[in-house]
Formats: structure tokens, sequence, C-alpha cells
């Protein structure tokens, strides 16, 4: 009897370890699960911290770089505006100078003594309307002085001094209706009266060539100052023939020239010194 229930405490004894020491393995293992899993989330919490600070540093050093970048376009754009006007001004002074070149190339091709004038006043609208330009008495200049220019090789007629103040002048361009000068086929040698014809279209008139004249002139001839009774001297091209009209009922040819000069693209004139000129 004593001994039965000595063997049955054992066993309760024994069941009762075992049940604790299960509790506390269990214990255990919830203890490192929760630790364990306690750690994987802080360590997922740090790397998306650390991840985030790292996309800020990079997001901030990047906004940093563009500005940079930005100061540095904005130099380099400034630059190039200065490099840009230097070669404005650059071209600008080499056309000068070309214009330059040509004004005295002019002046030692004249027979005449000359003064070189700038254009300083003009219409672009009426090429026909008097041009100003940027010498007058106290230059030696004086009314009636004849006025030419040269472009494409070519010097030729621009019109004549009309008014003379003491440091401007008012040329009337030869595109004016109001302006005749004697002209001459450079080729064939036939005489005649050119005058302004067509403001609209910048056109002159070449009158009084005989119809006889028809076979020996053609479209392109050239017609230069005769200096027969003119303030013109002999030699400066007035135009070139761009239409022949032959009217029944008219003894003279109808000749169209395009003058010599563009009084568009005019910017300097010499004023030629002759003696016939005179002050009013």
């Amino acid at each position: 009897m004593h001994l039965n229930r000595g063997f049955n405490r054992s066993i309760t004894i024994f069941i009762s370890l075992v049940i604790i020491s299960s509790i506390m393995l269990l214990s255990n293992e919830s203890f490192r699960a929760t630790k364990e899993g306690t750690l994987t989330v802080f360590s997922l919490i740090q790397s998306g911290v650390s991840k985030t600070i790292n996309f800020t540093s990079s997001t901030i050093n990047s906004v940093g770089e563009l500005r940079n970048l930005k100061n540095r376009y904005d130099l380099l754009n400034q630059e190039l505006e200065q490099y840009r006007a230097i070669n404005r001004e650059f071209l600008e002074i080499k056309r000068e100078n070309l214009e330059y070149k040509k004004l005295l190339d002019l002046k030692n091709n004249l027979s005449s003594k000359s003064i070189t004038c700038e254009i300083v006043g003009k219409d672009p609208s009426n090429l026909s309307s008097a041009i100003t330009i940027s010498k007058g008495l106290k230059h030696g200049i004086k009314k009636n002085m004849p006025v030419v220019s040269e472009q494409n090789g070519l010097v030729g007629v621009v019109g004549k001094v009309i008014s003379v103040g003491y440091q401007t002048s008012l040329v009337l361009p030869l595109l004016d209706q109001q302006s005749y000068l004697a002209g001459r086929l450079t080729e064939s040698r036939y005489e005649g009266l050119v005058k302004g014809f067509d403001s609209i279209n910048n056109y002159l008139e070449l009158d009084y060539i005989k119809k006889i004249a028809e076979n020996d002139i053609s479209i392109g001839d050239l017609v230069e100052t005769s200096g027969m009774k003119s303030l013109y001297p002999k030699g400066y091209y007035i135009g070139r023939i761009v239409e022949i009209k032959r009217v029944e009922y008219e003894p003279s040819l109808k000749i169209i020239l395009q003058p010599i000069i563009d009084f568009s693209k005019l910017e300097y004139v010499s004023v030629i010194l002759t003696e016939g000129a005179k002050n009013e």
C-alpha cells in the first residue's frame, strides 16, 4: 500500500516536472520568436529609415547640382551673348571698313576732286524723295554739285545738290521726275535725255533716241553721262536698258532704264567739286 502510494507520488512529480519543463521550453521558444520578430521589424524599420535618409540626401545633393548647373548655364549664356555682341560689332566694323575702302577707291578713281559724305536722312518708302547728306557749306559743298556713288564696281549717278546748309545738304535723286541729265549709250554712242520716269518701280526714261538706232541697241546696254551742257562730267554711269518701246506716232524710241545705283542700299556718296556749281 505504502509502496503504491510512493510510486504514484513519483509518477505525479515526474509528470509535473515534464509539464513545467515543457512550459518553460515553450516560453523560451516564444520569447526567442518574439525577440527575433522584434529584431526583424526593427531591422526593416532601420533599413527603411536608412534608405529614406540616403534618398533625401541624394535628392538634396541633386538639387544642389541642378542649381549649380543652372548657374553655370546662366553664366555661359551671358558669355555667349557677349560673344555674339562682339561678333556683331566685328562684322559691322568689317562692313564699314569695306565701305571705306570702296569710297577710297572711288575717290582715287574719280577724275575730279570730291567730298565723301554719309547719308543721314532719306525716306525708304519713297526713294525719289530728297536725300540728306552729312556735309555742307563748312566742307565746301555748293548747290548744283553732282553726286555719285559706286556699286558693283560701277560709278553711278545719284543726283545733284539742291540745298546747302552749314553742316548738311539736300540731294535731289536721279529718280525724281524733276531730274534731267544728258545721257549717251556707252556702246552705240547715241545721245538723249534721261529723266525720272517711274517713282513706284524706280525706273528712268531715255528720250530722243531716233528709231534708226533700234538695230544698234539692245536690252542690257549701259547709258552714261555725256557731259554735253550738263552739270555732270561725262563718263559716269546712269543706268542699264531694261525695255525698248517703238511707238508708231512718235519719232523717237521710248527706252526704259534701271538705275545703276540701288537707292535702297545707298549709304555713302561722293559730291564732285565742279566749277559751275554755286550757292544761291
